[in-house]
């Protein structure tokens, strides 16, 4: 005999809060005509060595979250989650950007929280400024900041714009000072706004592989674009 199962609605959220919301996920494009993934088979630490460089015509991992606002209500017997999406773009360089694969990670080494600024730049001026560009001589790409400086320059708050990825606790990272003098947050000659990450992301491993029917070659300054959907199914009616 056939026994009914339910699962509320009320247990699916806390499925999708438990593995998706507050996480970090990666896009990385892998360039592997040929090559089929098969999950628990395909080694993923060779899989990834196929990864685009970092780079490429401009290519870098792209980064996404989830909040508790992308739940959405239950509705087709499940709950699902916001769509995200990603683009990348080819920089217009003589380079063709290839793949062949589009992998999603668990996020490894976004940077979610800094440590308060070893190093400021003098006659700032106050203001909230967003969208800062960083540098490191660490392992981490990409990440973004928004800088808010008080009290006549003596006050700097650093938050995160855009996490990036594959940061570590000790990497050193740096705002030149010629991005800060053109967000006009100072002068020339007035120094580097320099801090190291209090709290990052750990995790790396592959989430789900989708293959393009032929490969991808982007030139031009064109754009590739990725959607994802998640749902949950389970609420027996």
């Amino acid at each position: 005999m056939t026994i009914a199962s339910k699962i509320s609605s009320a247990e699916i959220t806390s499925q999708l809060t438990d593995f998706y919301v507050d996480q970090y996920f990666e896009v990385a494009l892998i360039n592997s005509p040929g090559t089929t993934y098969e999950p628990g088979v395909t080694n993923d630490a060779r899989f990834l060595t196929s990864e685009v460089a970092a780079g490429t015509a401009g290519y870098a991992r792209k980064v996404f979250s989830y909040i508790s606002g992308d739940i959405a209500a239950y509705a087709d017997k499940g709950m699902a989650l916001g769509r995200k999406s990603v683009i990348f773009d080819h920089d217009l360089s003589a380079t063709t950007l290839s793949f062949s694969h589009i992998a999603l990670l668990r996020g490894d080494g976004n940077i979610l929280t800094t440590n308060t600024p070893s190093s400021t730049p003098s006659n700032a001026v106050d203001g909230t400024y967003t969208g800062l560009p960083t540098n490191t001589t660490g392992s981490g790409i990409g990440a973004l900041i928004d800088l808010t400086v008080a009290s006549s320059g003596t006050v700097f708050t650093v938050s995160v714009n855009y996490p990036g990825y594959g940061y570590a606790l000790s990497d050193p990272i740096v705002v030149f000072e010629t991005d800060l003098v053109s967000a006009g947050v100072c002068g020339v000659g007035d120094g580097n706004l320099e801090f190291t990450p209090a709290t990052i992301t750990s995790g790396g491993s592959i989430y789900s592989v989708s293959k393009p029917n032929v490969t991808v070659n982007l030139t031009d300054g064109n754009q590739a674009v990725m959607y994802f959907d998640v749902k949950h199914y389970g609420f027996y009616n």
